[in-house]
């Protein structure tokens, strides 16, 4: 059993909502994870684990959007978004020594996940508009990779480095929007 803790900054991905938005959002925020493994059921050295993930990131990204009626528009927007996914993970744990574990792994999960935006509008003709978007949200489908090493501090408690990468598509605003980030997480559990 673990929880974690990650920090990102960088790009969260490209939206692929059905314009030609050409790019990326330029994000930074946080990720939570609390696991539980078990290292008995598959093998000496394979581990099943369900794991929660919560995505926290706040956003910016500006972008030409070709629209018929408008010409070519610069979008712009702030935004905060969330998602919560459950995961079925399988993790490969080979021995390597006795206090300090490799591993390497990956995971199938859904959830929620919702945005809060603002949103600019502008066209070579003048035209200008600000409207709001509030707390849409939608389910999601994910994938995951991750690896790292565990290392084992005493009394049955680890600590462990981990980098984390997520592909999660969803549907907030009615089209379909696909999102991949990374970020390195550093988590401490306790095996008993």
């Amino acid at each position: 059993m673990g929880y974690g803790l990650g920090q990102f900054k960088g790009d969260i991905g490209k939206m692929s909502n059905g314009f030609a938005i050409n790019s990326f959002i330029d994000a930074a925020g946080r990720t939570d994870n609390l696991g539980l493994w078990d290292d008995r059921l598959l093998g000496a050295h394979l581990s099943l684990g369900l794991e929660t993930v919560t995505t926290h990131a706040t956003g910016n990204f500006s972008g030409d959007v070709s629209l018929p009626i408008l010409n070519t528009t610069t979008v712009s927007s702030s935004a905060y978004a969330n998602a919560y996914l459950e995961y079925l993970d399988l993790a490969y744990r080979p021995q390597a020594g006795s206090w300090l574990h490799p591993f390497i792994g990956g995971g199938l999960g859904g959830g929620r996940a919702s945005v809060r935006a603002n949103y600019r509008l502008e066209n070579s003709n003048g035209f200008v508009n600000d409207y709001v978007v509030h707390d849409v949200s939608s389910y999601a489908g994910a994938v995951q990779a991750f690896g790292g090493v565990q290392a084992d501090i005493g009394r049955g408690f680890y600590i462990s480095p981990e980098l984390r990468v997520q592909y999660f598509t969803t549907r907030p605003v009615g089209k379909p929007d696909t999102y991949i980030q990374s970020d390195v997480n550093l988590s401490l559990g306790y095996k008993f």
